[in-house]
């Protein structure tokens, strides 16, 4: 299935900002959400995607306060898996992408994965009753924060794919649309001290900044 779901930059104040996708985008076998996140802060089970009804059926990924962790939970009657990684922290962009379908559940962090566990359960098996970005199935509070480049794709997508996109690398239709969109671009050099200094490097940052890009 090559459907998929794109929003640039959205904001989420935490009290009533969220996205309602259509729902017929579960109608597959996999799927992948990707996007760039900026939390404010986090509250308890807050999300940063909720599809399902949240009770008998649900996908999920937020801040899990038990675990005190990133939590994606996959779960319909017997079968459920748990998938963790570590929190974005607050006030800075992280890549978060979560896959589910073809046998497997994923969990990634900047590009890189943090699990990988095997699940029975697609896309297709989740009831239709609610599918949101910032938003739970529960009661429980809205992601406040902002998040970009939000992708949901009707496929899994592999790791290298998943990179790509984190990392800016376009050599294929999916990789170029995103990096075709006209949002504001943030970067986030994540690198030691004598690295990041690197005179190449400074070079190549500051050919970023030439194009308008803003270095965080």
């Amino acid at each position: 299935d090559d459907r998929f779901w794109y929003v640039n930059t959205a904001r989420f104040n935490g009290a009533d900002g969220y996205i309602m996708m259509d729902e017929e985008l579960l109608d597959c076998d996999g799927i992948t959400v990707a996007a760039w996140i900026k939390p404010e802060g986090w509250k308890d089970w807050a999300r940063v995607f909720d599809f399902g009804d949240g009770a008998a059926a649900d996908a999920w990924l937020g801040y899990a306060p038990i675990e005190r962790q990133l939590r994606f939970d996959i779960f319909s009657g017997p079968n459920a898996v748990t998938l963790l990684a570590p929190v974005p922290q607050p006030g800075k962009w992280t890549h978060v992408a979560a896959t589910f379908g073809d046998g497997f559940a994923c969990l990634y962090i900047n590009g890189k994965l943090a699990q990988k566990l095997p699940i029975k359960l697609k896309p297709a098996d989740l009831p239709r009753k609610g599918m949101f970005i910032g938003r739970s199935n529960w009661p429980d509070p809205l992601f406040m924060g902002a998040m970009d480049d939000v992708l949901v794709a009707g496929k899994v997508l592999d790791k290298n794919k998943i990179a790509k996109i984190a990392n800016g690398i376009a050599d294929d239709m999916l990789t170029t649309t995103v990096m075709a969109c006209t949002c504001k671009c943030l970067v986030a050099p994540a690198m030691n001290h004598n690295m990041y200094h690197n005179s190449i490097v400074q070079e190549n940052i500051d050919k970023l900044k030439h194009h308008g890009y803003e270095i965080i």
